[in-house]
């Protein structure tokens, strides 16, 4: 009953895709760039304070320093950097829903007009 209206799928998509849009915009805005010196910087610090904290007297291969500092970065770019990109992904499949959505309400509109589908 409600998608017997042939207009109701393309207005679905076109305010869900507005809506995502709207909300992944502004989280975009809120949110901080990191540039790779960044997250290099936030590594090195995470890294001193790490040493600090634990306060070991012995020294670390640079094996073990390596993994220590592979490790603060994911957990640096699973904090700052994959929200951001996934506030990017969902920003880019609202837009084309939002203009999927736009183009099918303007091709259903058309088809109504020339009484192609009922109105």
């Amino acid at each position: 009953m409600l998608f017997s209206n042939p207009r109701v799928l393309p207005a679905l998509l076109l305010c869900m895709g507005i809506g995502i849009v709207l909300l992944r915009g502004q989280e975009l805005k809120n949110l901080q760039e990191w540039s790779p010196a960044d997250i290099q910087t936030a590594v090195e610090l995470n890294y001193a304070l790490d040493l600090a904290r634990t306060q070991e007297t012995r020294t670390l291969s640079p094996e073990e320093k390596a993994q220590r500092q592979a490790r603060i970065r994911q957990d640096i770019e699973a904090t700052f950097v994959i929200p951001q990109q996934r506030a990017r992904t969902e920003y880019r499949q609202g837009m084309w829903m939002a203009g999927a959505g736009a183009v099918l309400m303007a091709l259903v509109l058309l088809l109504q007009q020339r009484g192609i589908l009922k109105k």
